[in-house]
């Protein structure tokens, strides 16, 4: 019977698929019933007593779910969008044991989901509840129907109906540009954080080299005196490099040279096969000419004029291959100093840059 609450998604943990199990061995199992038509599909193949039992309990405690009230019921809603993405992903066409989920059903389960939203006020003194989906970028391997009945959904519960808020994350600087080709962008808000600016950098590295476990007295002494320009130089204000250029300090010692940094190292045998032309639409004295270009940049490149100088091919290329990163305007971020108006490309990171510096010295002097 375990296998079975396996093959419909619903085992959480030991103890949940135990309490389940013993649920499911009660209740009485009924052909006839009308379920949902991916239930259905998988029971075409499945007609034994314990699939029709775990299928009728499965639908039983959908319908019973008082949706976004309980972890239950949101667990509910991930397991029906898991299993159209995983599907999706997998390159499979959204099949479930040979069946195809319709775009019909997709729209019925968003829909039922929509409607057990309760309606939000203002005057209730609490927020709307909020989803956030993670790496939302997932979506463009997906099929345009299963997307397109998703998105509606989303623009009904959000903009039309203001029963829930929707927030995308993405890495892809592409995404945006996706989504606008899907969602008509009155119906949304781009945020770009970025990294952080100066002086935000400097508080978050003093108090990292503070509460650092295991830095010496004498580390720390030299860390927290130091000018900040020479770490900000080698990590930029991402966290992740800060906290590695302090944990660098804690193992090798105080240095210096972005050189001696291990992503500005990794960054430079990266770059080094740029500039040896592996790439489909660009040349190495290309790269090394957008080198050059950053390096002599407040720190990015106006990403139009780029693609009209080298075309639009090659700089998509470029970003695709993560030798640059393509950044649109924002309001929000303050890491880019002055401020662009326009969209812009950068190096992928501080440590990018610096490899990329070095790689420009050396080509001078050749």
């Amino acid at each position: 019977m375990n296998q079975i609450v396996l093959k419909l998604g619903e085992e959480e943990t030991k103890m949940n698929a135990k309490a389940e199990e013993m649920a499911m061995s009660n209740l009485p199992v009924n052909e006839d019933r009308r379920l949902p038509l991916n239930i259905r599909a998988a029971l075409k193949a499945e007609s034994s007593r314990e699939w029709l039992t775990a299928a009728n309990y499965e639908i039983d405690k959908f319908y019973k779910l008082d949706v976004w009230e309980a972890a239950q019921a949101r667990d509910a809603f991930w397991k029906i969008v898991s299993t159209i993405s995983e599907v999706e992903i997998l390159g499979v066409s959204a099949k479930i044991r040979e069946t195809t989920i319709s775009t019909e059903t997709a729209a019925k389960i968003f829909k039922e989901l929509g409607n057990r939203l309760k309606p939000w006020k203002i005057s209730h003194g609490s927020r709307p509840c909020v989803l956030i989906i993670d790496e939302a970028n997932v979506f463009q391997e997906m099929s345009d129907k299963v997307i397109q009945t998703f998105l509606r959904f989303v623009v009904r519960v959000s903009k039309e109906e203001a029963n829930l808020q929707v927030v995308f994350t993405s890495s892809d600087p592409f995404f945006e540009s996706w989504l606008k080709k899907h969602v008509n962008s009155a119906h949304f808000e781009t945020l770009v954080v970025g990294d952080l600016p100066y002086m935000e950098a400097k508080d978050y590295f003093l108090h990292e080299v503070k509460n650092h476990p295991h830095l010496t007295k004498t580390n720390k002494d030299l860390l927290e005196s130091v000018d900040f320009q020479i770490p900000f130089r080698i990590t930029g204000g991402r966290m992740f490099f800060i906290k590695k250029y302090i944990d660098h300090v804690h193992v090798f010692g105080y240095f210096e040279n972005p050189m001696k940094f291990q992503p500005t190292q990794l960054a430079y045998t990266y770059l080094e096969d740029e500039i040896l032309g592996k790439a489909k639409t660009y040349t190495g004295e290309t790269a090394l000419k957008v080198c050059e270009l950053l390096v002599d940049s407040p720190g990015y490149v106006d990403y139009r004029k780029l693609s009209a100088e080298l075309g639009n091919a090659v700089v998509e290329e470029m970003v695709q291959r993560n030798f640059l990163h393509f950044r649109p305007p924002s309001t929000f971020s303050r890491d880019l100093y002055p401020p662009p108006s326009r969209s812009v490309v950068t190096a992928q990171s501080e440590p990018d840059l610096r490899a990329m510096e070095v790689l420009v010295k050396e080509s001078r002097k050749q």
